[in-house]
């Protein structure tokens, strides 16, 4: 074969790379580069959550995550005088009438252990009596903000009034968690992820009844007045720590991978039958995704964009709060890498085919020589 033809294989041998680089790239570069997302579990079921709603609205309701083992997670149905507004974290509630939100629950679990009552508060207005949290089962119970601004913890039978030394400020957001410790026998404010106050006094909580979020009654008496976003209810007396880990993460998160380069790592989170999810690993190296709102599993997918390297994981059965750890070893060739190689491998066939053709020839004729 002649020279000339010898390089117009090559060109076609270098065209043809080309296109087969473009076919299979991210095949050999994803068995090149083995990556992987392992369950790590979730945030609801096993980070002791009994009820949290994130006051997220939708249409007359909003969504009750339920894992007392009692009921069911279900809607809420939200009264008429309760207004959806901006808050903490997306949307929120806003009392400026003497309603309330009840919980039904012939036992939400947490009876007379240790628990944590928490939220998202911003007072409307000072200077009255405001509920916040309020059960009624054989004695009152009731957790307010208030004339001085001060967050209250009131129990009849036997009597408590337990005060928080830091003022809740109007028209502001704060941070309240009253954290009772069956255990030790002592009751706590924690206010903005910070212990404020402890007390040696005992909190009767047979919370047998209904659980009541906003004013008291519909009468008036011990209204709130303000706005209300991410309650929680768990059946552990959490730590500070642990109430500011609570406060800076929203309900919503529903789905989360951990393991990325903070402020790098992009993550893509694929459902069926809806819109990719594309985010940036955060500052600790997690991608949250918060549109998996309402409802318990979902099918679908992560993409990864780690080290110009593109992973993807199977089809997963995606439960709301599951959380994915994504792992990688180091890669020994990038994309780029791949793509290249995959392109000389062919032209480079088509100098080994002719070298091996000249040595051949050149054997050939020393023996007829």
């Amino acid at each position: 074969m002649r020279v000339s033809r010898w390089v117009a294989a090559f060109v076609v041998m270098f065209l043809l790379g080309i296109v087969v680089a473009f076919a299979t790239s991210n095949y050999f570069n994803t068995l090149l580069n083995p990556e992987q997302f392992s369950y790590k579990g979730n945030t609801y079921k096993e980070n002791q959550f009994e009820l949290s709603t994130d006051m997220e609205h939708k249409t007359n309701a909003t969504f009750l995550y339920d894992f007392s083992g009692h009921s069911p997670s279900r809607d809420l149905e939200i009264p008429d005088s309760l207004a959806s507004t901006t808050g903490k974290y997306g949307l929120a509630y806003r009392w400026s009438f003497p309603r309330n939100l009840p919980i039904n629950s012939s036992n939400i679990g947490i009876l007379s252990e240790s628990f944590t009552i928490e939220a998202w508060l911003n007072p409307q207005s000072a200077g009255q009596i405001m509920s916040w949290a309020g059960i009624n089962g054989t004695a009152s119970r009731r957790l307010l903000v208030a004339d001085n601004g001060t967050a209250w913890a009131q129990m009849t039978d036997p009597a408590l009034d337990f005060f928080s030394s830091i003022t809740l400020p109007v028209d502001s957001w704060t941070h309240v968690a009253f954290v009772y410790d069956s255990d030790a026998g002592k009751t706590s404010w924690v206010v903005n992820g910070t212990l404020d106050v402890t007390s040696e006094a005992g909190y009767a909580s047979d919370l047998n009844g209904q659980l009541k979020i906003g004013g008291w009654t519909d009468s008036g008496a011990y209204r709130w007045n303000g706005k209300i976003d991410e309650f929680r209810i768990k059946h552990v007396a959490l730590s500070a720590s642990q109430v500011a880990a609570d406060m800076s993460r929203p309900i919503r998160k529903a789905v989360r991978i951990t393991g990325l380069t903070p402020n790098v790592d992009e993550a893509v989170l694929t459902l069926e039958g809806k819109v990719p999810q594309e985010v940036t690993a955060d500052v600790n190296g997690n991608a949250d995704f918060d549109t998996l709102a309402y409802g318990d599993l979902f099918l679908g997918y992560f993409t990864t964009f780690h080290n110009d390297h593109i992973s993807q994981s199977n089809l997963l059965t995606l439960h709301t709060g599951d959380e994915y750890s994504f792992s990688s070893t180091s890669p020994y060739f990038g994309p780029n890498v791949v793509f290249w190689i995959i392109i000389v491998v062919f032209p480079l066939a088509t100098v080994v085919a002719y070298v091996v053709k000249r040595a051949t020839s050149k054997r050939a004729s020393k023996k007829a020589s």
